[in-house]
């Protein structure tokens, strides 16, 4: 018998489980036998879904709909539609990239200009009046001067999109991102200090595609936290804040308002990627140093929008996908491996990670998988967005008994 696993879906000679997978046969070393198939058959029908792709934490989301867009129309004319896919598609590659203006980049600009070409499909949706200022509001809309009557709902080729990303030499930021804690506080003269409310911050920050977390009831152990402690943007204060939310990215912010247009302040980015013990395993630095930075701007939007930028641009460095295309196989042994729904939802969840461009699985032992990945990127990338999610776990680095095998990673099956 023979399985093969290619990006898209599991395939067996007697069992097709996802027709959306195209999969190569390669050698299958673990007697799988019919009454075996029949017996997990409807458990991994029932089962397996493609929640188990990746399992989201207090630490990870994933951003759903980035290939999608909401943009006023004054009606349903072609000349509003043009326009329409233009916004709606310059809306999705900031999200998509990272990259705050791409309409800069010649190839972008080009692709703007015939947004048609990137369409998957497309509505209109009318917009009751008591429902115009929520709908203009939303982050996923595009502003518009006049409150619409009309909004076109636009949906992008995933495909096409990345294709052009590629062309234009842009960065792919995978859907899997971590959940940025935000705090800002704010001085104003006579006022004193004071969390800044974030309708605002979270706006942007969906239309530039954070998972934004913002203080909502402070945990208990945080009630001794003052402005002006927080305000010092002391490392340690900052890493007890995110502590208390279970996230280990956060942006704390402070900034003094000096005149009516002219606002003073810093920012203090700090990522602590989890699991020590698991880092060490996987070879990446437990910690990345906190970075500051100072901004000076004309409005307090201005300064929010600031951060924003600043917080992506490091995540961007360490999540994102470089252009070029270039691919690398690299081995992964996953064990804990307990049943055929652990398997399928592990090649589920390998697949819905956006480097990983196939699987091919060479070995099955007793509760074990050993398989090569073809990955886009780099092998960091890879490794940091499997530690963001809660389905695999960093295992001990053991050595492969046989050296024709390349050492794998190593990750165990998660319990949780």
């Amino acid at each position: 018998m023979q399985v093969g696993v290619r990006k898209g879906g599991i395939v067996t000679e007697l069992l097709c489980y996802n027709a959306r997978l195209n999969l190569e046969p390669v050698p299958l070393p673990m007697p799988i036998t019919w009454m075996f198939l029949a017996r997990i058959l409807p458990a991994v029908l029932g089962v397996v879904s493609l929640t188990l792709g990746f399992l989201p934490s207090a630490r990870a989301e994933i951003m759903e709909h980035l290939y999608e867009a909401s943009v006023p129309v004054a009606d349903q004319s072609d000349e509003e539609r043009k326009k329409a896919l233009g916004l709606g598609l310059n809306s999705v590659l900031v999200r998509v990239s990272g990259v705050q203006e791409p309409e800069t980049n010649p190839v972008i600009k080009a692709a703007l200009a015939v947004p048609e070409q990137y369409l998957q499909e497309f509505t209109y949706e009318s917009v009751p009046d008591q429902e115009l200022a929520k709908a203009v509001a939303s982050p996923t809309v595009i502003p518009a001067t006049i409150p619409p009557r009309l909004v076109m709902k636009i949906g992008f080729s995933p495909a096409s999109v990345k294709s052009l990303l590629q062309k234009s030499g842009m960065t792919l930021w995978p859907r899997q991102r971590p959940a940025v804690l935000v705090w800002v506080l704010i001085e104003k003269p006579g006022e004193g200090r004071t969390l800044l409310a974030p309708a605002y911050l979270q706006q942007e920050a969906e239309y530039r595609g954070l998972a934004l977390v913002v203080p909502m009831n402070d945990p208990a152990h945080l009630a001794e936290l003052t402005a002006d402690t927080v305000w010092q943007l002391d490392r340690t204060v900052v890493e007890q804040i995110g502590q208390g939310y279970g996230i280990n990215t956060v942006l704390v912010g402070r900034v003094t308002q000096l005149a009516v247009d002219q606002w003073s302040g810093s920012w203090l980015f700090v990522s602590t990627l989890p699991g020590e013990d698991s880092l060490k395993s996987t070879g990446l630095t437990p910690d990345t140093a906190p970075v500051m930075m100072e901004s000076t701007t004309t409005s307090l939007e201005a300064f929010q929008r600031a951060g924003l930028d600043y917080v992506v641009h490091q995540l961007i460095s360490q999540y994102a996908i470089p252009p070029g295309g270039l691919t690398q196989n690299i081995a992964l042994e996953v064990s804990g491996v307990e049943s055929f729904s652990d398997y399928a939802g592990l090649l589920h969840y390998l697949h819905d990670l956006e480097p990983v461009r196939s699987i091919a699985i060479q070995q099955l032992s007793q509760h074990r998988i050993y398989c090569m990945l073809e990955i886009e990127g780099s092998v960091e990338v890879l490794q940091r967005l499997i530690t963001l999610g809660a389905f695999l776990v960093s295992g001990p680095q053991m050595a492969k008994e046989s050296s024709t095998t390349p050492m794998p990673l190593q990750y165990r099956m998660s319990t949780h």
